[in-house]
């Protein structure tokens, strides 16, 4: 239930794309964001109504890399309740993160490690990152960095792992406070 008309539910779904063993993310360049290209999330967008998480999670990837993907596994569900730092709304998000990998083999979202332009935004675009803590320390949410590089090495045998955060404890929001500025 919504309580007011400055809070909102999202419900989401996100990719873990692994090509050569990088994970393929979004990043931007916004001003806003100093360092450029420091601030990323995994590739996905919210569930339309009525639309299944597959189905989302199919057309996101495919909107937004231009590849067919096929859903190997869920690895994780994320809810999290934040304040949005663009519109100032209360959010309760409800996420889910999937395993895919490519329909046709040897489909790419960044042939040969290049940086793609996505179609979203004009300041958006899609590379590979190597999948450690420190490369994962800047994608959003930021649980991934500390469970994504260890679920990765064992095959995600531990998963999926469901994590909540709720960030109504004073904080604005889980970005790291240099992203605010």
């Amino acid at each position: 239930m919504i309580k007011s008309e400055n809070q909102m539910v999202n419900i989401v779904v996100r990719a873990i794309l692994i090509e050569d063993n990088k994970l393929v993310v979004v990043k931007w360049d916004e001003p806003e964001h100093q360092p450029t290209g420091q601030m990323g999330i995994l590739i996905g967008g919210r569930v339309e109504y009525g639309e299944e998480l597959s189905e989302a999670l199919i057309r996101e990837v495919k909107e937004e890399t231009g590849i067919d993907v096929k859903i190997e596994k869920l690895v994780y569900t994320c809810q999290r309740i934040y304040v949005s730092r663009r519109t100032g709304k209360e959010v309760h998000e409800i996420g889910w993160f999937f395993l895919v990998s490519p329909v046709n083999p040897g489909d790419e979202a960044c042939p040969n490690d290049s940086i793609v332009s996505n179609p979203d935004f004009d300041v958006m675009y899609n590379s590979r990152i190597p999948i450690t803590h420190e490369e994962l320390s800047v994608i959003f949410p930021l649980f991934l960095r500390d469970n994504l590089p260890e679920d990765v090495a064992n095959g995600f045998v531990q998963t999926p792992r469901t994590i909540y955060k709720n960030l109504t404890d004073g904080r604005d929001s889980e970005w790291p406070e240099h992203w605010n500025k």
